[in-house]
């Protein structure tokens, strides 16, 4: 990437090689907007919420909540200023109430649906699925 002073404009393209996701077929389903998920853990987790509170996610245990992404750029800096991007890494996890955790290639997709399915899903119960 090329900061040109003159014009104030940065020059360069992120391509798709650029971009590396810690869980890609998890992110495909996200990005399909099949955004509400139950997941299978295959290993144990300990997350922690806003208020600092720690929890104990057991290998096993099915846990249903919206999938969501996290980024994290890793760029040269000078004065403040990113002048080379040099990666874009997509992290995934599972939004459940006030916690965030994070998914792992190994774990497992029990169930996926859009949020319109979902709610069907709740108002009618599973009469249409």
């Amino acid at each position: 990437m090329l900061f040109h002073e003159k014009r104030g404009e940065i020059d360069q393209e992120i391509y798709k090689d650029d971009i590396e996701y810690q869980t890609r077929k998890i992110e495909k389903l996200r990005q399909q907007g099949r955004n509400q998920a139950v997941i299978e853990f295959e290993e144990p987790r300990i997350v922690t919420d806003n208020k600092g509170n720690k929890y104990k996610i057991a290998s096993g245990a099915q846990i249903q909540g919206k999938l969501s992404a996290q980024y994290q750029f890793s760029y040269d800096e000078i004065d403040g200023l990113a002048t080379n991007f040099k990666s874009i890494r997509v992290v995934n996890s599972l939004k459940v109430q006030n916690l965030s955790i994070p998914l792992k290639e190994n774990d497992r997709v029990i169930r996926v649906q859009s949020e319109s399915e979902s709610l069907l899903n709740r108002l009618f119960g599973d009469f249409f699925f």
